[in-house]
């Protein structure tokens, strides 16, 4: 599972990592056209706002995978082995609940606005589907956490 969970997590990575990128050539077009031109990118504010959250949702499960958030672990370091593998459990549910119920909502909010028909107020793009495919962040990311339930929680040094 871990093998899968890890390709799917540099996946998304990579796509986050496009959206960026895209995000930053809209931005640069868009003001070289406003300035040049006078006349800027139409809906690119919007679409720039659906490229930053699909970045940060897409990012999570790599940033998950590697562990590249700030952890404060202080306590589970110092703490006897059995109190730190409890902790580290403790952490871990906490993890996976919040990020499973994250996709669940966005996926349930997806749903809803494909039934009622919703698109953006100037690209007039469909919703439902940003939304799903934000969602698929925190559902790889609550994968990713699954498989750090076997990982041993983090000792001191020396």
């Amino acid at each position: 599972m871990r093998t899968l969970t890890g390709r799917i997590a540099v996946v998304l990575f990579w796509l986050a990592m496009s959206a960026t990128v895209a995000m930053a050539v809209l931005t640069v077009v868009d003001v070289a056209l406003r300035y040049v031109l006078h006349s800027p990118v139409p809906g690119a504010y919007e679409l720039g706002g659906y490229l930053s959250a699909v970045t940060v949702s897409l990012a999570l499960p790599q940033i998950q995978r590697v562990k590249g958030h700030i952890v404060v672990d202080f306590a589970v370091r110092s703490a006897p082995l059995p109190l730190a593998w409890a902790m580290a459990a403790f952490v871990l549910t906490l993890q996976f609940a919040f990020y499973a119920a994250l996709a669940w909502r966005l996926g349930a909010n997806a749903l809803e606005l494909l039934a009622a028909g919703q698109r953006s107020d100037i690209l007039r793009l469909p919703v439902y589907a940003i939304y799903l495919v934000v969602a698929l962040g925190p559902a790889a990311t609550a994968l990713v956490v699954l498989g750090q339930f076997a990982d041993p929680p983090p000792r001191r040094e020396g």
